[in-house]
């Protein structure tokens, strides 16, 4: 679970790089922010939850995550994009790093 979610992080990442689009930003900025609190949760063994509750869970094992997140989200909204780079990649490093080489998710097998 923690590599699915370090993989859809560092993919978000990627796309919130070339994003140059203010209407697409917002719909990348959004993932990215709610993306970036599930690595922190999963490296402390924490329940993800959802909504309110990740917010919520996010609080004991990184204090000062959830308003970083919203203070460096709010700036890349505005076309400041450097702070929310470097906050996710920082989430990343402390889960493990980026995921691209060699990422697999299997699904199940198919019978005949």
């Amino acid at each position: 679970m923690l590599e699915d979610a370090r993989y859809t992080l560092t993919d978000l990442l990627d796309d919130f790089a070339v994003c140059t689009d203010t209407g697409e930003r917002l719909f990348i900025v959004a993932p990215l922010v709610r993306r970036s609190r599930e690595p922190a949760l999963l490296t402390h063994g924490t329940w993800l939850g959802g909504g309110k509750w990740l917010a919520r869970r996010l609080e004991p094992v990184a204090p000062d995550l959830a308003a970083r997140l919203e203070e460096t989200a709010q700036a890349a909204l505005r076309g400041a994009s450097e702070g929310l780079t470097s906050l996710v990649t920082e989430v990343l490093d402390a889960a493990g790093g980026p995921v691209w080489e060699g990422y697999r998710r299997s699904g199940p097998l198919k019978t005949a």
